[in-house]
């Protein structure tokens, strides 16, 4: 009787603390040692794999901590490991100033990493960690840029206000158009993208039209529109066969009130429809970001929730399918309140969802920074037990206490196998035929995780007695 209870009681804790484990992860600010900045995201087999900018104590340089981190997360965002990947002392010339915000991406080079930071731009050899510095003509922005190594082996550069840079192989700038306000998601077929017209007007100043280019300046398409009601494009992206662009509009023509818009373009350029999203009572809202993932267009952006007696202002996220029909729009709040946060780009994510990457929070002041939100296809947070149910193994006996046994079938199209607790701390384990021994695991609750050759992952919770 005393182990069916036991059974019970442990079942009933691994539920609510699996359905706790997801939420939104807070990491970027200030603590009393350190300061955080969230480098790169990107998704593994497993999970994340979070690249993280930490240094301790503003005035000192020379601290060993200091450096960039890589902390891996399982696939509800949860902390598994984490290790200093890269000191800030074994760089020369001490490129990594404590106000400096530092951007990662990957080379086209296997193995490599671009690490982007103030003037410089340094080539690492992510397992040796031998690298090669390069001095840059434009310096790179502080909030936020896009940088692509193109195929010619010059480079694109995006920063947030600043237009788009074409450099060459040395970092020299070869030529500079206008462009969105926010950095691109990718460029197609790495040389064509969007710029504005005209070219010599700041990027606030009214456009007259908007242009599909390619980096040599020739023009593939392009749309005139009236300046009457004209929309303020922010960003775009495209699918096979669509363009989007997003941003705000006034529609009402009182210079005061926006509506997130939406315009959509086959691929020669043509105009097939546009709409505005009207988000909240007060219709003053814009849509900053998109992007186009599992055969939906996904809008990031910000709308006015109160003017009185101060104007607060709230981040959403809304789901569209291409023919720029709303599906859901979630509003970002947490315990603290409502988020209005600075958008990096978003990572669609293998199960179908969308992981939100935002640079800051800067709604207020408080302690209430999220950094990385997982959400998933219909809009709400996602959750480690989710994840479990939606992708079960077929396992028995369960609860068990020596050997635990998958189906024959299942077991020889096994690519890898995992045993986790609830906190995200792996125990080695192994398969033998078709069986998996639990006799030295503690009691408790796991997740198992199987991945098959088809790089499908699976999962199942299970009681260890």
């Amino acid at each position: 009787m005393n182990t069916l209870l036991k059974i019970i009681l442990l079942f009933a804790i691994g539920q609510i603390d699996l359905t706790a484990q997801c939420k939104p992860i807070m990491m970027d600010g200030s603590g009393a040692e350190y300061t955080e900045q969230v480098c790169y995201v990107e998704e593994t087999d497993f999970g994340f794999s979070i690249y993280i900018r930490r240094h301790y104590f503003l005035s000192n340089l020379e601290d060993p901590r200091n450096g960039i981190y890589i902390q891996e997360r399982d696939t509800c965002l949860q902390l598994k490991k984490e290790s200093l990947f890269l000191r800030t002392i074994d760089i020369n010339n001490r490129l990594f100033q404590p106000k400096d915000r530092i951007f990662i991406f990957k080379s086209k080079w296997p193995g490599y990493l671009w690490i982007l930071s103030g003037g410089s731009a340094v080539k690492l050899n992510s397992t040796t960690k031998e690298y090669s510095i390069f001095d840059v003509q434009t310096p790179w922005q502080s909030v936020d840029q896009n940088f692509i190594e193109l195929d010619n082996g010059n480079f694109a550069v995006q920063g947030l206000y600043t237009g788009l840079y074409i450099l060459d192989s040395n970092f020299q700038n070869i030529a500079i158009y206008r462009s969105f306000l926010i950095p691109f998601n990718k460029i197609e077929n790495q040389s064509l993208y969007y710029r504005f017209e005209p070219i010599q007007l700041p990027l606030f100043t009214i456009d007259s039209s908007i242009l599909y280019s390619d980096f040599n300046g020739t023009i593939h398409w392009e749309y005139k529109y009236p300046t009457q009601k004209m929309p303020f494009f922010y960003h775009g992206d495209f699918s096979d066969f669509n363009h989007f662009l997003v941003g705000a509009a006034d529609p009402d023509g009182n210079e005061v009130a926006h509506n997130p818009v939406i315009y959509k373009f086959d691929k020669s350029g043509q105009l097939i429809s546009n709409i505005f999203l009207e988000s909240n009572r007060f219709k003053a809202a814009q849509a900053e970001h998109c992007i186009y993932a599992h055969n939906h267009l996904y809008i990031l952006g910000t709308q006015t929730i109160s003017r009185t007696p101060k104007e607060i202002y709230q981040s959403f996220v809304a789901k569209l399918d291409t023919n720029l029909n709303l599906i859901w729009k979630k509003d970002l709040e947490l315990d603290c309140g409502p988020i209005y946060c600075n958008f990096r780009r978003p990572l669609p994510t293998k199960d179908g969802g969308i992981l939100i990457n935002i640079a800051t929070n800067i709604q207020g002041g408080d302690s209430c920074q999220p950094v990385l939100i997982k959400l998933n296809g219909d809009g709400r947070i996602a959750t480690f037990s989710e994840n479990i149910e939606n992708n079960e193994l077929s396992i028995f006996p369960n609860p068990v206490k020596d050997f635990i046994y998958l189906s024959s079938e299942m077991a020889s199209e096994i690519k890898s196998i995992r045993l986790l607790d609830l906190n995200g701390i792996e125990f080695e384990i192994k398969l033998i035929g078709s069986g998996l021994d639990m006799s030295n695991i503690m009691a408790g609750i796991y997740v198992i995780r199987v991945e098959l050759n088809n790089g499908k992952a699976l999962y199942k919770k299970i009681i260890k007695i």
